[in-house]
């Protein structure tokens, strides 16, 4: 007789690695975004590098 094909069932292991590729896939996406628009947020609002700091500091925390 044949043997069962087995079913894959995902573990608690793969769950979590695709759950933590998952979160830096957004993360990266998000920040790739936001990226290239800062030297148009930053002559917009008029700031200095400084300014943008603080900016992003309490933005971003």
């Amino acid at each position: 007789m044949n043997a069962p094909s087995p079913v894959l069932v995902p573990t608690a292991n793969h769950i979590e690695r695709m759950s933590t590729r998952i979160a830096f896939l957004i993360a990266g996406l998000l920040m790739s975004a936001w990226a290239p628009l800062v030297p148009l947020v930053k002559a917009r609002a008029g700031l200095d590098d400084g300014g943008l700091g603080l900016f992003g500091c309490i933005t971003f925390g």
